[in-house]
């Protein structure tokens, strides 16, 4: 899957290119991206970044959380 990023609109929202790229460097420097940069082109050197394998990790157990999270809510009757 690839992200270009400009103005993203997600679930209705504008997120402006440098909090997404701020977001990016985080995940990075915490070894859940890696990044590397593409072929020299006509306009500025690009960045392209990719999930690793610890990135995959944290988020399956962030998704795991989150749907026992979910689950507890539900058993109490909130939804």
């Amino acid at each position: 899957t690839r992200l270009v990023v400009g103005s993203v609109d997600v679930y209705k929202r504008q997120i402006q290119e440098s909090t997404v790229y701020a977001l990016l460097r985080n995940l990075s420097k915490n070894g859940f991206a890696g990044q590397y940069v593409g072929e020299k082109s006509d306009g500025p050197t690009r960045k392209y970044y990719h999930i690793t394998q610890a990135g995959r990790e944290k988020r399956d157990h962030l998704i795991s959380e989150w749907r026992e999270l979910r689950d507890n809510m539900a058993a109490l009757g909130v939804e």
